[in-house]
């Protein structure tokens, strides 16, 4: 598959369960626009100059292609087949009920990714992705 939180997928996407992360990052994108318009507007109005204006368009670009590589990354999802090293009760290691896979010691399940991700912190919707160790 090319979109999924699934092994193998080139790109991670969450799924569709959760809508309120689609359409928190659809507004994210229309508000830059928005922006951008209304500066292109006072770039024509000749209250700023080019130079603000190519400021607010270089900056309003780096923060929407973070936003996509956060949308579209991999948080660090623990893979369905790994195999640790030490499998004594000390060393941390647990199985997962939900997904049937190990997972190390700060690893959470993510129940809208569907997947383990070590070091989860919480699932966002503004990136519609979970906030992990990647």
């Amino acid at each position: 598959q090319l979109c999924s939180t699934k092994e193998g997928a080139r790109i991670w996407l969450t799924p569709g369960g959760e809508t309120s992360g689609g359409l928190l990052s659809l507004g994210i994108w229309s508000l830059s626009a928005g922006w951008l318009y209304f500066a292109k507007d006072l770039l024509y109005k000749g209250k700023w100059g080019r130079i603000q204006y190519a400021g607010l368009t270089a900056l309003s670009a780096l923060a929407l292609s973070s936003h996509l590589k956060t949308m579209f990354t991999n948080p660090g999802s623990i893979p369905h087949h790994a195999v640790f090293e030490s499998m004594k009760p000390s060393s941390g290691v647990t199985f997962c009920r939900k997904c049937q896979a190990f997972k190390p010691k700060l690893a959470h399940h993510c129940r809208i990714c569907g997947r383990c991700i070590s070091r989860m912190d919480h699932h966002c919707p503004w990136v519609n992705n979970c906030v992990g160790a990647a």
